[in-house]
């Protein structure tokens, strides 16, 4: 398409096709629970307990959290209400398993 005179080429990137990307490189084999718009919930997430780095965060749309074991990922996820807290992901690999949205 031109616009302008200037070529270009424009395509759609969804959340779950970046979060995908970042986990295959660079946690493909670790249990990750993804956080999306974690600077909103900062207060929440420390209620909860995670250790929040302040200062890093605060123009983040997501965070990554390792987890030891399937099983915390799976309590942490029933826990986390979506309407009193942040939307959030548990991934095995590069593979979404569930979410914390009532289905």
């Amino acid at each position: 398409m031109k616009m302008g005179g200037i070529e270009n080429l424009v395509y759609s990137v969804s959340y779950d096709d970046l979060v995908s990307s970042w986990l295959e490189n660079f946690h493909s084999n670790d249990i990750t629970l993804v956080v999306y718009d974690p600077a909103s919930h900062i207060d929440f997430l420390k209620g909860f307990g995670f250790d929040i780095p302040e200062d890093e965060i605060y123009e983040s749309k997501i965070l990554t959290i390792l987890l030891s074991d399937i099983d915390d990922g799976i309590w942490i996820i029933k826990r986390i209400q979506h309407s009193d807290g942040p939307y959030c992901q548990l991934w095995v690999g590069t593979r979404c398993i569930t979410d914390n949205i009532e289905k």
